[in-house]
């Protein structure tokens, strides 16, 4: 994918798609019998058959740290998933600003979350 296609819209319909809840802070977790995720998450599980239930256990064995296993699964720059995975998470872009394509990610994944967040808590 280019980041270019990471829009919200397509963030939203995957979230429709799987019938996940948005989540912050984790790739995918057990909450309350429900699986929750972030918005690369979703898209992964919507387009490439992958299961929540193994990312959740994909997330647990690599202690959170599957920004190079969204990279080639979604075939985005790794980069861009760092920044998107900050965004989603609402945590402040470094000052320094690292590279261009961590800032596009911050920017979408901040979007995506946005917009995921009306959608559950109908804002």
């Amino acid at each position: 994918m280019k980041p270019s296609e990471i829009t919200p819209r397509l963030i939203a319909a995957a979230y429709e798609k799987t019938g996940l809840s948005p989540a912050q802070e984790t790739w995918c977790d057990l909450h309350a019998a429900t699986y929750v995720c972030c918005g690369l998450s979703a898209l992964l599980i919507s387009r490439e058959g992958e299961t929540a239930e193994g990312l959740a256990e994909a997330d647990d064995a690599y202690g959170g740290d599957l920004y190079d296993y969204m990279s080639r699964k979604l075939d985005l720059p790794v980069s861009f998933v760092r920044g998107f995975a900050a965004g989603f998470d609402r945590n402040e872009p470094p000052e320094d600003g690292e590279k261009a394509g961590w800032e596009a990610g911050w920017e979408a994944g901040w979007e995506a979350g946005w917009e995921a967040s009306k959608k559950v808590f109908g804002w």
